[in-house]
This record gives C-alpha cells, sequence and structure tokens, in this order.
C-alpha cells in the first residue's frame, strides 16, 4: 500500500466517524452516554414523559427508550393524564395500555437498535434492562395526575414532582416540539414551568402542523414561542458534539432547557383515534 493511499483512507475513515457522530439519527441510533451541553446526567435523574397516551404507539415507546439509551438516564417515567384531547379513552383504559406497553418495551428497543440484555418485567406497569456499559435501565407509569385529579396542568404535575426531588434540576421534562410551541398559553404562569425542572423540546420533523413546531434546524429555535424577555435568563449555545441547542440558565442552581432532533414516525395516538 502506498503512503498516498494509506493517507488518502484514513482521511476517509476520520470524515466518516465524524458524519457519523455528527448525525443526530446516529446519535440517537446508539446506545452511547451523550452529555447536556457536556453535563452528564447523574444516576439519580429522571425522565420525565407525560401524555394522554390514548393509546399508547410506538412512536411513544420509541422515543423515550432512545433518549434513555442516548443520554444515560437510568430511569424514566410516564405519566399518564386525564383525558383532554377529542376522542381520548377514560384516563383508566389509558392507564392499562400504558401499563402494557411498558411492561413489552423489549418490542421497542431491538427496532430502536438499542442493545439489551437481561429485559425484566419489575411489576405492574414496570420493567427494567440491561443496557450500555452494563448499566440497568427501568421505565415506569406514574398515575400522579389521574390521583390528584389533575386536569390540563402541566405546572401543579411539575410542581408535585419538585416537592419529591431533592432539587430542581433532578428531573428532565419531555416535550414534543409542536405542542411546547404553543407553552405561553398553557397557564398566566408559564414561567414558573422551567423553575422546577429542566425540559428536553424534541423537534420531529414530518409532523403535521410542523410549521408551528420548536424547529431543531433554526438557530435559537426557541426565540419563537419563549420570546427574547424570557431567554434572557439562558446562555443559548449548539452544542455540535451531543447535536443539541442548549440553553443554560445564567444561574447554575436552576434547570436548563435543551432542544434535541427526533424524526417523526407515521404512528400517533390521533391517527389511531381516528
Amino acid at each position: 500500500m502506498s503512503k498516498s493511499f494509506a493517507t488518502t483512507l484514513l482521511l476517509v475513515c476520520a470524515l466518516f466517524c465524524l458524519t457519523s457522530i455528527h448525525s443526530p439519527q446516529a446519535l440517537a441510533d446508539r446506545s452511547i452516554f451523550q452529555t447536556f451541553g457536556g453535563v452528564p446526567v447523574e444516576s439519580n435523574q429522571t425522565l420525565i414523559f407525560g401524555g394522554s397516551f390514548s393509546p399508547p404507539t410506538m412512536e411513544h415507546m420509541g422515543l423515550v427508550t432512545k433518549l434513555m439509551a442516548r443520554f444515560g438516564f437510568l430511569k424514566a417515567k410516564m405519566i399518564v393524564a386525564n383525558p383532554y384531547k377529542k376522542g381520548a379513552a377514560p384516563a383508566k383504559v389509558s392507564l392499562g395500555l400504558t401499563y402494557t406497553a411498558v411492561e413489552n418495551a423489549d418490542e421497542v428497543l431491538r427496532p430502536n437498535s438499542i442493545d439489551y440484555t437481561d429485559f425484566t418485567r419489575t411489576g405492574p406497569g414496570s420493567s427494567a434492562w440491561t443496557g450500555g456499559e452494563g448499566k440497568r435501565f427501568e421505565l415506569s407509569v406514574d398515575d400522579i395526575e389521574i390521583r390528584t385529579n389533575t386536569k390540563e396542568n402541566a405546572l401543579k404535575t411539575i410542581r408535585l414532582l419538585r416537592e419529591n426531588a431533592k432539587s430542581a434540576k433532578e428531573n428532565f421534562w419531555l416535550a414534543g416540539g409542536d405542542s411546547f410551541a404553543s407553552v405561553p398559553t398553557w397557564t398566566p404562569e408559564w414561567r414558573e414551568l422551567f423553575e422546577h425542572t429542566n425540559w428536553i423540546i424534541v423537534s420531529r420533523a414530518g409532523l403535521a402542523g410542523d410549521e408551528k413546531s420548536v424547529r431543531f434546524h433554526e438557530k435559537n429555535p426557541l426565540l419563537r414561542s419563549l420570546g427574547e424577555d424570557f431567554l434572557k435568563n439562558y446562555n443559548y449555545f449548539f452544542d455540535k458534539t451531543n447535536q443539541m441547542h442548549v440553553y443554560r440558565n445564567r444561574d447554575s442552581a436552576k434547570p436548563d432547557i435543551f432542544v434535541v432532533d427526533q424524526p417523526a414516525l407515521p404512528d400517533s395516538s390521533t391517527t389511531n383515534r381516528k
């Protein structure tokens, strides 16, 4: 092998590796632990995914398990909301369906390129498996909104979760970019939503109504939704290594906001209810 050919081959390999690492889809498909703007997830931090789950879909399950694998969330909870969407099933029906989906989460792990072993149904609405670096991942269903009769009030739920957390940075609240775009209309106290939990906003390209959604490929993608006055409390930058927009709170004791990319699947609760 000539020296020039070997050099060219090394350059091509290096370019391929860089392209793969920096691709959002490649990051999402690999069970390697990324970081949030250089800060790794701690073992006590929990990914929170709330929704009506009427019914829970492959997209719901794929999203939460892929984010667990990508960022190393050892614990995640799916909070079943009281019905607030047209045509949604009663809360107890959605709760039962979500229990079943979580107990059978292994059905979405392998199709989503998530390596795992020793999958176990650990109880009603809970499961666990061994993933990257031999760490144990736990996914469970939480009926806190049904028990407390909370309706269309994410703030109340976030406050309740904060009461049981050691710090405001312990939980990461997961939201789709389409619903998050209207967050200032959720409650007059919407700013408080960001006082009690970190946020992960998932930009899902290809979703109906995408023109109003948070767009991953825009610079400063939360500016249209939250406004300059609110975002002045954050330092914004794009983390190229982990392919995410980072909004680091200027007060280090307060939670942060992150925007990641995840292509939408043609499997939505709205479609399934029709």
